[in-house]
Order: structure tokens, then sequence, then C-alpha cells
């Protein structure tokens, strides 16, 4: 049930993404505005996360059960934190201004976050489905 409910979760969020990217993109009436300091671009940001979730979920969903566990006890400490950071470096970005060059500090530090996420669910799915298989 896990399974299902964590790709049906993730899976409304990629729709959400894309809906709200495109409205972001082509729609140009400050009615459709998506930015961060708006309160649809924080559901935007801070579930981000979300998005890595939902191809995880669905690469793992047609595995075994053991492979999707092994992902997922490590991804529930991970989406927390990133959407921890991504609120603390969101906050720490407006008030103080800080950046490195011509971005705001947020994108280095997300940037290893998610990197560290993806890279380690992909090592550990990897690495316990071979061992299923064997």
């Amino acid at each position: 049930m896990t399974k299902k409910n964590t790709l049906a979760i993730s899976a409304m969020y990629a729709v959400f993404f894309v809906v709200i990217f495109a409205l972001s993109e082509f729609c140009h009436s400050d009615w459709c505005r998506v930015h961060d300091d708006d309160p649809l671009g924080w559901v935007f940001f801070i579930f981000l996360p979300l998005l890595p979730v939902f191809f995880l979920s669905l690469l793992t969903y047609r595995m075994r059960d053991e492979a999707f566990r092994a992902w997922w006890n490590p991804a529930r400490f991970w989406m927390p934190v990133i959407i921890v950071a991504t609120i603390i470096t969101s906050i720490i970005d407006s008030q103080s201004g800080s950046s490195i060059g011509d971005f705001p500090i947020s994108i280095p530090v997300l940037g290893f976050l998610y990197a560290l996420f993806i890279s380690s669910s992909l090592w550990k799915i990897v690495r316990t489905n071979r061992r299923l298989e064997k």
C-alpha cells in the first residue's frame, strides 16, 4: 500500500509541477504569475523533492517490495531534510541577499542535497535489486 500511496502522491505533484510550469512559462498575465514569493510558488519549490520521488517510485514500482523498502526508508529521511533546507535557504536568501556571484546561495546547497538524494537512492535501488536477483 505504501508503494501505491507514494506513487499516487508524487504523481499528483508531478501533474501540479507541469501545470504550474506551463502557467508560468506560457501565461503572461498577472493572475497566472508564479514566482517564489507567491503561495503557489512556495508550494512549487517546497515540495519540489516530490518530483525525483515520483521518478524513483516509478522505477521501483514493478520491483519486489524489498527493493522499494530499501529505497523508501532513507528517502523518508531525505525528503524532510530537503524541504527544510529549501525553506531555510529561501529565507536566508530573501532576508540577507546572500549570493555567490550572480545566483543565490540556495542553488549550490539544494543542488548538492538533490544530487546526494538521487545518487544515493539509485545506488540503494540497484544494490538491493542485484542482491535480490541472486
